[in-house]
């Protein structure tokens, strides 16, 4: 662990202290192990609760726990979590208290289908927002049908069960402004009339709501590589989760399907694994993507890939991507952080990007290097690659990239692996769902403007459920 270092050598576990407000930092290992301990425990506690209600209810009790958004700032690993769930649940607030505009569609998108990846099977919506929320400040009133049109978005995505918080406005307590589907007034207004044009068409189509959801793309996460993370930013300009969503987005604009698991899970039958920011990287992945890559898979690595143990400790005597170099066809020389307002420049296949947060300088070994830096010292240096591997192709983007350049990333990407998608107007978005041999896509309009896609005419934060003939 290293803990000789700064005098923090423990002779017992009575000496290893909580990680308290000290002078200066604590060791990133004994951060990452307490991490790992909060975890431990949220888990051991959820289990015993479950034992009880089991133990009142019997085996055919249906058993979950609403989770709440953050997901990826939360020091316990929903996985661990949800195991001992019979179904995944989750909380959709597309805006909260406070917000002045709802967050994007791609990031509601990756929320949801977060959730559907802990236990790889559709999901249930115990709290759907419809009007506006907040404990002290209040958030954005969602406009007519746009609440409605997210419930739509979370069936699409795999929520066979909504449930809309709350159905009347509570006056009194600290939710009195978690404005529901009747307020205060005690009249069925718009908001009523749109849940219940929401219900009315979804009983419809039961059966489509239950199928499963088959993804071709998987973006890989782990909880302890965000701890890490979390106790090392590097850059006051990093966020894990806009890291993810950066790539996430790329992805989505293109209306493909997209599973967010655990890198421990098996990713052997998706087409495209995606790992954004992953510093920790044991011989185990390591293998699981060599096998994936040989057999046609292909990979995206982003900057600072497989720098870490398992430890939270750097490798010794090996140059980055450590243990990954025959795989990405790459070795990093040096790296810059990039903080807050700090930009770098680089140009290359897909026209010229602006580089933040992190810059590595890549020297090609075996890989095409697709985009080099601009300046004076580097410019001979690579910041994106692609290594030919076995069958497959590996990524490597060394920098935090502009979104256009990635989304031709992602363009290239899913033509060349025939990955079923849409063009659609901004904001639209097309999710497809199969059910006895036909095909429906949900449509639903994420903006105020009037769209047309697959010959059918949108009003603004419109939602439709359509069969493709």
């Amino acid at each position: 662990m290293g803990d000789s270092f700064w005098s923090q050598t423990y002779n017992s576990f009575e000496e290893i202290p909580l990680p308290l407000k000290t002078i200066t930092y604590h060791n990133p290992s004994m951060l990452l192990d307490y991490k790992r301990f909060m975890s431990k425990s949220i888990t051991e506690y959820a289990k015993l609760q479950v034992e009880i209600i089991r133990g009142i209810l019997g085996d055919k009790a249906v058993i979950t726990t609403n989770i709440a958004g953050g997901y990826f700032d939360k020091n316990f690993d929903h996985n661990e979590m949800t195991k001992l769930m019979d179904v995944a649940s989750y909380d959709n607030y597309p805006v909260w208290g406070g917000l002045k505009e709802p967050i994007t569609p791609a990031n509601i998108a990756m929320d949801l289908d977060f959730i559907r990846g802990l236990k790889r099977k559709n999901f249930w919506i115990v709290e759907e927002l419809m009007g506006a929320q907040g404990h002290t400040i209040i958030g954005y009133l969602p406009r007519p049908n746009q609440a409605k049109m997210w419930a739509y978005q979370a069936v699409a995505h795999g929520a066979q069960s909504v449930l809309f918080f709350r159905y009347r406005t509570a006056t009194f307590g600290t939710e009195e402004f978690c404005l529901g589907i009747i307020d205060q007034d005690n009249r069925e207004g718009r908001k009523f009339r749109e849940v219940k044009e929401f219900f009315e068409d979804a009983k419809k189509h039961k059966e489509l709501l239950q199928s499963p959801i088959k993804s071709e793309i998987a973006f890989l996460y782990d909880y302890e590589n965000i701890w890490a993370w979390k106790i090392q930013p590097q850059s006051t300009a990093f966020n894990y989760k806009d890291e993810m969503l950066k790539l996430y987005t790329a992805f989505y604009r293109h209306n493909v399907h997209i599973d967010v698991i655990d890198s421990k899970e098996d990713f052997s039958n998706y087409r495209v694994v995606v790992l954004p920011v992953m510093m920790i990287i044991d011989e185990e992945l390591k293998i699981k993507l060599e096998e994936f890559a040989k057999k046609g898979g292909t990979i995206i690595f982003t900057y600072r890939t497989s720098i870490k143990d398992r430890n939270n400790n750097l490798y010794l005597g090996k140059t980055m991507p450590c243990n990954l170099a025959e795989l990405t066809g790459i070795e990093i020389e040096e790296i810059e952080s990039l903080q807050e307002g700090q930009f770098a420049y680089a140009d290359g296949k897909f026209g010229k990007t602006k580089c933040k947060v992190m810059r590595e300088m890549i020297n090609v070994k075996e890989a095409e290097a697709l985009y080099k830096y601009e300046d004076k010292f580097y410019n001979q240096k690579a910041c994106i690659t692609l290594n030919r591997f076995g069958e497959g192709k590996v990524y490597y983007i060394g920098t935090s990239a502009d979104e256009e350049v990635l989304l031709k990333i992602a363009e290239e990407i899913i033509m060349k692996n025939n990955i079923e998608h849409y063009n659609t107007p901004y904001g639209v978005e097309v999710y497809t769902r199969y059910l006895n041999g036909k095909k429906y896509v949900f449509v639903m309009n994420h903006t105020e403007e009037e769209k047309e896609v697959l010959g059918v005419k949108l009003m603004p934060y419109d939602s439709k459920i359509i069969e493709v003939k």
